[in-house]
C-alpha cells in the first residue's frame, strides 16, 4: 500500500494511441483521447555492461522477466560505449517529451494534480509470447512491447528495509545525499493520516491529515478531504503521465502525474468539519522509529463510520545541490474487524485488525506540489514554448541549458534507483523479477 493509495489509487488502462506533436517531431508517445500520456522505456545496464539477454520463465500463466548482462568490450576511453549513448539520448528525449505534454494539459483538469517518482519493481500485466521461451527476448524485442499499444502495468514498490540499513546507504552515498557532518541528516520522521468513510451514491471519501512535530507531540498543519468515484469509466483510469524506466541492475523507476478531487470546507459538513480538528496522534509516537512494531497511532473520535484508517510515517533525504528529496515511507494500514465493518460503529468502539504494512522510496521536488498549482499561469494550449515552465520542475544550474538539467534529474534518479540493484543485498527477487501474463499480443 503505497503513496498511490494514500493519495487515491489510479490504474492504468489500455487505449489506442493517438499520434502526438511534441517539440515539432512525430514521437511514439502513447496518448488516449483525454491527453493522457503512457510511455514504457528499457533503461541502461551499469557502465561497462551490456544487456546479453532477457529470459523469461512461464509457470502456471504467470511470467518472470530476468535481465542478464555481460561486460561490454568496446567501451571508450570515456566509459561511454555508443550503444548506451544512443539509448541515453533516445530515451530521455522521449521522457522529456513526455512531460512537456504532460503539463501542458493540467491547466485543463478541474483537479490538483501531483507529480512523483517512485522506486520499486515494474509488473506487466500481461506479455508477449517471445518466439523462442528458451532463448528469451533479444533487446528489439522487449523494446517493441515496451511500445505495444496494448503493453500495461504498475509498478510494485515494497522497499522493506531496516531503518539502520537504510541509515547505511544514505551515509555511504554521500555524494548522492546532503549529509549533516558526514552522516545522514538527524531528519525527524514525518506522519500522516489517510481516513476512508463509508462510500456514498458511488463516491468514496476520505480526509488526509499531515503532522509536523511541535516540542514533543506532533500536531495537525496541513488537511485535505478528497473525493473520487467507486467506479470510473476506464479512460478516466490512467494518470495523466505514467512514465516507466525498467532498469537491468537497479530498481525500476515511474515518473507519474496524477489527479486528485479536492473539496472545499463548504462541502463538507459541520459534524465532518468536527471530526477533522479532533483526529490526532498518541504522544508516544514522537518516541518512535521507521522500524517500530506497528500499533495504531492515530486518536479518532467517536460516532463516525470508519471504513479503512492508513497511516504513513516517513524520512526524507535531501538530494546533494538539489531541492529534490528520497522519502522513504512505511504505510500501515488498519481494516476494522468484519463484524465491526457491518454495523459500521463509532470508530472508538471500532475493533481493528493487525495492520498490513509496505514501504515506498518516492523522489519529489520541494516545490513540485506548489508549482503544479501554478502551471496554468505559465501555459496555455498546445503552442507554448514550455521551457519557461519546466525549470521550475527540474531546475538549472549556472550555465546549464534546460534539457541539460532535466538529463540530470534523470541521472539522479537512476543513481538513486541504484540503491536497490539486482546483484546486491537490496530485495534481489523484488528488484530482479517482472511477472505477468502471458498473451500473444500480434
Amino acid at each position: 500500500m503505497a503513496e498511490e493509495d494514500f493519495q487515491d489509487l489510479i490504474q492504468v488502462s489500455m487505449e489506442a494511441p493517438e499520434p502526438v506533436q511534441a517539440d515539432g517531431q512525430e514521437n511514439d508517445l502513447e496518448v488516449s483521447c483525454g491527453g493522457k500520456t503512457k510511455l514504457y522505456l528499457m533503461g541502461l545496464p551499469n557502465s561497462g555492461n551490456r544487456v546479453a539477454s532477457i529470459l523469461i520463465n512461464p509457470t502456471g500463466g504467470v511470467a518472470r522477466v530476468k535481465f542478464l548482462t555481460e561486460s561490454l568490450e568496446d567501451v571508450q576511453i570515456s566509459g561511454v560505449s555508443p550503444q548506451h549513448a544512443e539509448r541515453w539520448l533516445r530515451n530521455s528525449s522521449r521522457l522529456l517529451s513526455a512531460v512537456k505534454h504532460s503539463l501542458r494539459t493540467v491547466p485543463s483538469t478541474s483537479n490538483v494534480c501531483q507529480m512523483r517518482v517512485t522506486l520499486g519493481s515494474f509488473v506487466f500485466d500481461q506479455y508477449r509470447v517471445p518466439m523462442d521461451l528458451r532463448a528469451g527476448y533479444s533487446v528489439d524485442d522487449f523494446d517493441g512491447m515496451l511500445r505495444h499499444e496494448m503493453s500495461s502495468g504498475h509498478l510494485v514498490s515494497g522497499l522493506n528495509l531496516s531503518q539502520q540499513l537504510l541509515l547505511d546507504r544514505i551515509s555511504q552515498a554521500s555524494r548522492l545525499f546532503a549529509l549533516e557532518r558526514g552522516h545522514s541528516p538527524a531528519s525527524n520522521i514525518q506522519h500522516a493520516v489517510k481516513v476512508e468513510f463509508a462510500s456514498k451514491e458511488k463516491k468514496s471519501l476520505h480526509l488526509e491529515v499531515d503532522f509536523k512535530l511541535s516540542g514533543r507531540h506532533y500536531e495537525q498543519v496541513k488537511s485535505r478531504w478528497v473525493e473520487s468515484p467507486i467506479v470510473r469509466p476506464s479512460a478516466q483510469n490512467r494518470p495523466l503521465l505514467q512514465a516507466v524506466m525498467i532498469n537491468p541492475e537497479r530498481a525500476d523507476w515511474e515518473l507519474k502525474i496524477r489527479e486528485k478531487l479536492i473539496l472545499d470546507a463548504d462541502q463538507i459538513s459541520v459534524s465532518m468539519r468536527e471530526f477533522q480538528h479532533q483526529i490526532r496522534l498518541r504522544d508516544s509516537v514522537v518516541e518512535e522509529s521507521l522500524s517500530t512494531n506497528p500499533k495504531r497511532r492515530t486518536i479518532i473520535p467517536s460516532g463516525f463510520a470508519v471504513r479503512r484508517l492508513m497511516e504513513k510515517a516517513a524520512m526524507r533525504f535531501p538530494i546533494q545541490g538539489t531541492d529534490y528529496i528520497l522519502e522513504v515511507a512505511r504505510y500501515d494500514v488498519y481494516d476494522p474487524k468484519p463484524k465491526q465493518a457491518r454495523d459500521a460503529l463509532s470508530a472508538a468502539q471500532m475493533d481493528f485488525k493487525p495492520p498490513f504494512s509496505t514501504w515506498e522510496a518516492v523522489i519529489l521536488g520541494e516545490s513540485w506540489d506548489r508549482e503544479m498549482v501554478n502551471v496554468g499561469k505559465w501555459t496555455y494550449g498546445r503552442n507554448v514554448n514550455i521551457d519557461a515552465g519546466l525549470k521550475k520542475f527540474f531546475k538549472q544550474k549556472q550555465g546549464e541549458t534546460q534539457r541539460a538539467a532535466f538529463e540530470r534529474f534523470i541521472k539522479i534518479v537512476t543513481d538513486v534507483a541504484g540503491l536497490w540493484d539486482q546483484n546486491g543485498s537490496h530485495l534481489p527477487e523484488l528488484m530482479s523479477a517482472i511477472e505477468g501474463t502471458l498473451i500473444e499480443l500480434d
